[in-house]
């Protein structure tokens, strides 16, 4: 089967970052990237340095990078969730009890060190 995705960004928004971001980490709406105070607005489209305007994808696929959110190889069908502040992997039986913080869906196998296909929803 054919991995590749065409990501298909139902909405993005542009951000100011602030702070040097990563391609594909979570940020919220003010540009920062995710922290104890914070809710996710979506995946950056392209990294970017502190003060640059990113496209962030809010809604539909993404490449979300897995390093230090996965703790190992995440595989298809386990959800992003937001857990104090951090995204954190788990599997979508242990989501079920707190559907309310699940905010994407991984579409691939992927390692920890590198990036996920998401539907982010």
């Amino acid at each position: 089967m054919d991995k590749s995705v065409q990501h298909r960004s139902i909405l993005a928004l542009p951000v100011t970052v602030q702070q040097d971001t990563p391609k594909g980490s979570w940020v919220d709406a003010t540009g920062k990237l995710m922290a104890a105070d914070a809710l996710p607005m979506g995946v950056t489209q392209e990294a970017a340095s502190a003060g640059d305007i990113v496209s962030v994808t809010v809604l539909g696929t993404a490449s979300m990078n897995m390093n230090g959110i996965a703790s190992g190889a995440v595989m298809q069908g386990d959800v992003i969730c937001l857990d104090t502040g951090s995204m954190v992997i788990k599997t979508a039986a242990a989501a079920l009890t707190a559907s309310d913080t699940v905010h994407g869906i991984v579409l691939y196998d992927a390692a920890a060190t590198g990036h996920a296909e998401v539907l982010i929803k």
